[in-house]
C-alpha cells in the first residue's frame, strides 16, 4: 500500500511540476507575452483591452493550477512540502506582483472558498 502511494505522489508531483515549468517556459519563450506580464505586474492601467485580456488568462491559468496543487494535496496525492513550496510562491508572488494583487476579485470568484481561504491567509495579503 506503501509503495502505492508513494509511487501516485511521485507521479502527481511529476505532473504539476511539469505543468508549471511548461507554462513558465512558455512565458520565457514569447517576449510578447513576458512584456505584458511585467506591465500588468506593474499595474493594469498602462494594458491596452487586448493586453489586459491576455494578462487576465496568464493570472487564471496561475489560479487555476495552483489551486489544482492544493486540491492534489487535500486528497494527498502530493506530499505536504510540495504544496508547501507553491504555498510559498503564491504569498511571495503578492509581494512582488502588485498587478496579481490587483486582479486577485476578479478571480477569487471561480475558486473554491478553501483555496481562496489559504491564499488570503499569506501575510502579504
Amino acid at each position: 500500500m506503501q509503495q502505492n502511494t508513494n509511487a501516485i505522489q511521485s507521479s502527481t508531483t511529476q505532473a504539476v511540476t511539469t505543468i508549471s515549468s511548461n507554462s513558465l517556459g512558455e512565458l520565457a519563450s514569447n517576449e510578447r507575452m513576458a512584456e505584458i506580464r511585467l506591465k500588468g505586474d506593474l499595474g493594469a492601467s498602462s494594458l491596452s483591452e487586448l493586453e489586459a485580456l491576455q494578462y487576465f488568462a496568464l493570472n487564471r491559468n496561475f489560479w487555476l493550477t495552483f489551486q489544482n496543487v492544493f486540491f492534489q494535496y487535500q486528497i494527498e496525492t502530493v506530499r505536504p512540502e510540495v504544496w508547501e513550496n507553491y504555498h510559498r510562491i503564491i504569498c511571495d508572488d503578492f509581494t512582488y506582483r502588485p498587478g496579481l494583487k490587483n486582479t486577485w476579485d476578479v478571480h477569487r470568484r471561480i475558486l473554491n472558498p478553501e483555496f481562496v481561504d489559504i491564499v488570503e491567509s499569506c501575510e502579504s495579503f
